[in-house]
């Protein structure tokens, strides 16, 4: 994920500067990070990910008299949780996807909602129509 692992690149970071806070039974703001230690954990607490992604591109977090990550902690953290959050939303290839031709009551319902048009489809003779 984004080149680097959560284990090696991540949790060390989040240990050093977020855990003090933001772990155990009382976490500040209620954000507990110590429960996520892989990508599937991550994905499942996105919503309080986002919040850590927000905090930290906004040097929120940690507060200024706590010490400080690097930007180059505070880029890889950002850029793992971009990738992993960005991930979280993509769909799998859903195969062939079949076309299909539409009734006349399907069609006329179509263009109703779609144009505003009012019309009798079971009277309309098309291209197609048998002679």
């Amino acid at each position: 994920m984004g080149g680097q692992s959560f284990e090696k690149a991540v949790h060390p970071v989040v240990k050093q500067f977020c855990f003090k806070c933001h772990s155990g039974d009382d976490p500040e703001a209620e954000i507990a990070l110590d429960g996520a230690w892989d990508v599937a954990r991550v994905r499942e607490q996105r919503d309080t990910w986002q919040q850590v992604a927000k905090a930290l591109e906004g040097r929120q977090m940690p507060p200024k008299f706590m010490k400080q990550p690097t930007d180059d902690q505070r880029q890889v953290v950002l850029g793992w949780l971009q990738t992993v959050l960005g991930n979280a939303d993509a769909v799998a290839d859903p195969g062939r996807v079949t076309l299909r031709r539409l009734n006349r009551i399907q069609y006329i319902n179509t263009i109703r909602d779609l144009l505003g048009v009012e019309f009798d489809a079971f009277r309309w003779k098309g291209p197609h129509a048998a002679a």
